[in-house]
C-alpha cells in the first residue's frame, strides 16, 4: 500500500485565519520498503503576499519566515497559487497507485488537511482532491501505533 505522508508547517491553528509555509511530503510503499533518502519528497517553502497568524507559531517558524523572506537558496520557493499545479505534477511523476490517495501523518486529518483544503482553495466541508487526485477519507496516523490500552482518547 502507497501512502503519501503529509507535514506542514503553518503560521498558527487556524486553518481559515492562518498560512502554510512549509509543505513536506514523502511518498513511502508499505509493501516495497525502502530509506527515506530513497523515496520521493516534495519539500517546498510558500510564498504569500502577506503573513498573519499566532506570535508562537510565527516565533517557531522564525527560520522559515527568515528563508522565504530572503529567498534563501537552500529552500525551494513556490507561491501559494503555484501549489496545486506542482504537486499534481509532482504525483504525476512519483505516485503509480490511481488516482486515490492513502494520506497519512501525524494528526494529518485534524491539522494539514484543513490547511491543504484553505491553501488548494477547498472548503473545509468538501473532500480533499489534488487536481484529478482524491484524498481517501481514513489517514494513517503513526501516532496510533503509540497508544496504548489504558490511554484516555
Amino acid at each position: 500500500m502507497k501512502v503519501l505522508y503529509v507535514d506542514l508547517e503553518t503560521t498558527g491553528l487556524n486553518p481559515v485565519h492562518d498560512q502554510v509555509l512549509e509543505i513536506g511530503m514523502v511518498i513511502d510503499d508499505l509493501l516495497d520498503r525502502k530509506p527515506l533518502d530513497q523515496l520521493p519528497r516534495f519539500n517546498e517553502l510558500i510564498h504569500h503576499s502577506r503573513y498573519s497568524g499566532h506570535p508562537k507559531a510565527l516565533a517557531m517558524n522564525a527560520k522559515l519566515l527568515d528563508a522565504i523572506a530572503t529567498n534563501d537558496s537552500a529552500y525551494l520557493h513556490m507561491k501559494a497559487g503555484d501549489v496545486s499545479h506542482f504537486l499534481v505534477k509532482w504525483l504525476d511523476y512519483h505516485w503509480k497507485g490511481g488516482k486515490s490517495l492513502n494520506i497519512g501523518g501525524k494528526n494529518v486529518a485534524g491539522f494539514d488537511v484543513p490547511f491543504l483544503k484553505t491553501l488548494l482553495g477547498i472548503t473545509q466541508d468538501e473532500p480533499l482532491k489534488i487536481g484529478s487526485y482524491s484524498v481517501k477519507q481514513r489517514a494513517v496516523d503513526p501516532g496510533m501505533l503509540f497508544l496504548r490500552d489504558d490511554d484516555d482518547c
